[in-house]
C-alpha cells in the first residue's frame, strides 16, 4: 500500500471514530440527570375523578399516558403516545405498581431504565395537571 492510500485509510478510521464517538456522547447526554430525576408522589384527594392526559419529554425519552381515576383512585393507566423502551413487560409491571400503591413514586427495579422515569413523571404530570386551584 503507497503512503497515499495509507493515508486514506487512516482518515476513513479516523472519521468513524469520531462519529461513533459523537453519537455515543449524544445518546448518554442528560442519562445521569435523569437517572437522578425525583418522582414525586401526588394527593390523590385532590384530583377530580375522570381521565387526565399527561406526558414528560426530556431530549430522547417521552412518553404520553391516559390516568384514569374515580373516587381518588388511580384505576388504569394508559401509554398513548411517546417512545418507551421497556423490555419484557416492563411497562405493565410499572403501571401495576403504580396502580397498587396509588403514587407514581414507586421503587423500580435495579438498573431500571430511564424510560420508567419517563413514564412514573407522564403519570405524575397527568396527576398535577388535573388538580384545579
Amino acid at each position: 500500500m503507497n503512503k497515499k492510500a495509507l493515508t486514506v485509510v487512516l482518515i476513513i478510521i479516523g472519521a468513524v471514530l469520531a462519529v461513533s464517538a459523537a453519537g455515543y456522547a449524544g445518546m448518554s447526554v442528560g442519562l445521569s440527570r435523569m437517572k437522578a430525576m425525583e418522582v414525586g408522589s401526588v394527593d390523590l384527594s385532590l384530583v377530580p375523578d375522570g381521565e387526565h392526559e399527561g406526558k414528560f419529554t426530556d431530549r430522547r425519552w417521552s412518553c404520553s399516558v391516559r390516568v384514569t381515576v374515580a373516587a381518588h383512585t388511580i384505576m388504569h393507566i394508559e401509554i398513548i403516545g411517546g417512545n418507551l423502551i421497556l423490555g419484557s413487560g416492563g411497562s405493565q409491571t410499572l403501571i401495576a405498581d403504580i396502580i397498587s400503591e396509588q403514587t407514581p413514586a414507586v421503587d423500580t427495579v435495579s438498573g431500571a431504565t430511564v424510560s420508567s422515569k419517563a413514564l412514573q413523571k407522564a403519570v405524575e404530570n397527568a396527576l398535577r395537571g388535573a388538580i384545579t386551584d
